[in-house]
């Protein structure tokens, strides 16, 4: 095919060539370079692709990476778009930077900071803009002395940290301030949160709010990311920092796995066990309910249109989506519970402290990121973790040349999900089998992975991979 000139109408078959024609970083180079996106004067940059989401049959948005440059890839088939709709009428309204369009490939480019399910991306990137909001919203639960005057905000550095396409933009404010009085210079640092939905950042607010002042998680000693202010305009959540490591920092390379009996990632994996048997026992009520029934029909919907681009992968998806629901009469049997779940429980979110490797009374774990939040059984999140360690060993095993070392990997990784499993039931009264449900809410974690792989990657192997995965956890529970 000539990819000078992409056909259309588009068949599913053909968006799918159209994805796998923009999945190609030597070809986005050239189209990249040839609408204005190489600044001038750098010189020959290399092209990336750092994300990808892509849901056959709606929309394909990419993350590219053109030298220091971030830029969004967007397809669009049958009208679907993924946040406000992108035309080129932008160019007219005397912002032509904004937006480039590929006529090959029917694809609009625009920068990063143009995401048009953020907009108000652009205002938090700009540091003097948000010096000057940061003051005017006074902050006084951080910075009291603000609003008094006592002490001016001279310079905000921001750095994006995460940037998830369409949804959510994490980034660090490292303040400069100068006390009125004394003339003295200090620093502050504030992490931000930017989301695409209003109601979501107010709802994750307060219930950040609601536990760092749990009674069941300072008696856990865990320490929840406090959330210290609440922009809604933009909308932005601010919190504190946090001290500590990230678990996953210890299990994210081979050779650090392959310290998997170690005493600090033993001993950090039983923290987190720990830390949340504290959370689901914490007393407050969430607003958002997460049903699982609900999930497991999206799952169906999402498998069954993967099924005509990616016939193997999708059916392989579908059959376990549709596999699933058949233990959801057992259930209630197992001990279904409802308490406030975590909702993305996974190593990432945990943050231990040096304390935890020996010395007591003080603050042993912090746990962050509570956008899924909400009301569901705790053994969802127990679920989620153990689902999280076992991608991570398949992950592994992928670039490992020799099998034996792959496995070996993989055996660790196992390990560990016992050692967690046993520390959450020593820390937490549950009921007998609970471990079952722990083990059925891994299988549907491991699906909902494969589909976020799929999603990102539509060649890699992961997807297929991880639903093997889940059938051996179905395998171990009692047949319906």
């Amino acid at each position: 095919m000539n990819p000078q000139r992409f056909p259309l109408p588009v068949t599913p078959a053909a968006a799918h060539q159209q994805v796998e024609l923009a999945l190609r970083p030597r070809l986005m180079h050239r189209y990249l370079t040839s609408v204005h996106a190489q600044p001038a004067g750098h010189g020959q940059v290399a092209c990336h692709i750092l994300d990808a989401k892509y849901e056959p049959d709606a929309h394909c948005s990419i993350l590219y990476q053109l030298g220091e440059q971030l830029l969004i890839g967007e397809l669009q088939w049958n009208g679907a778009a993924q946040g406000a709709p992108v035309t080129l009428a932008h160019i007219d309204q005397g912002a032509p930077e904004t937006l480039a369009h590929i006529d090959a490939l029917e694809m609009q480019i625009y920068p990063f900071e143009h995401d048009p399910a953020l907009p108000g991306l652009t205002t938090v990137l700009d540091g003097p803009g948000m010096a000057r909001l940061l003051s005017d919203n006074l902050l006084n639960n951080v910075l009291p002395a603000c609003a008094t005057g006592e002490t001016r905000i001279l310079r905000c550095q921001v750095t994006p940290l995460r940037y998830r396409l369409g949804k959510r933009c994490t980034l660090r404010f490292d303040l400069r301030l100068r006390d009125k009085a004394t003339g003295a210079i200090y620093k502050r640092t504030l992490y931000g949160k930017l989301y695409h939905s209003q109601a979501k950042a107010q709802a994750v607010y307060a219930e950040m709010q609601m536990l760092s002042a749990s009674p069941a998680l300072r008696a856990g000693q865990v320490e929840v990311a406090q959330a210290v202010a609440f922009i809604p305009e933009l909308p932005l959540v601010l919190q504190a920092p946090v001290d500590g490591l990230p678990l996953d920092m210890w299990l994210s390379q081979p050779k650090r796995t392959a310290l998997g009996g170690h005493p600090g990632v033993v001993a950090g994996i039983r923290r987190a066990a720990a830390a949340l048997a504290a959370l689901h026992q914490v007393a407050a009520i969430s607003t958002r309910v997460r049903a699982v029934a609900p999930e497991l029909e999206r799952f169906q919907r999402r498998s069954a249109i993967i099924m005509p681009v990616s016939p193997t992968v999708g059916a392989g998806l579908n059959a376990l989506a549709r596999a699933l629901p058949a233990w959801l009469d057992c259930l209630p049997a197992w001990g279904a519970e409802t308490s406030v779940v975590h909702g993305d429980c996974k190593p990432s979110q945990f943050f231990v402290t040096p304390s935890a490797q020996g010395s007591s009374g003080a603050i042993q774990v912090a746990l962050l990121d509570f956008d899924h939040c909400g009301m569901a059984d705790p053994a969802a999140d127990v679920g989620n973790f153990l689902a999280t360690l076992r991608q991570l060993g398949v992950q592994q095993a992928l670039t490992q040349r020799a099998p034996a070392t792959g496995e070996a990997l993989q055996q660790r990784l196992a390990t560990l999900e016992e050692q967690f499993l046993a520390e959450y039931l020593a820390t937490r009264t549950c009921h007998p089998d609970f471990h079952r449900r722990a083990t059925w809410y891994q299988a549907v974690a491991l699906l909902r992975k494969a589909l976020r792989s799929f999603s990102r990657s539509a060649r890699s192997p992961l997807p297929g991979l991880l639903v093997q995965e889940a059938w051996l956890c179905l395998a171990t529970l009692p047949p319906v």
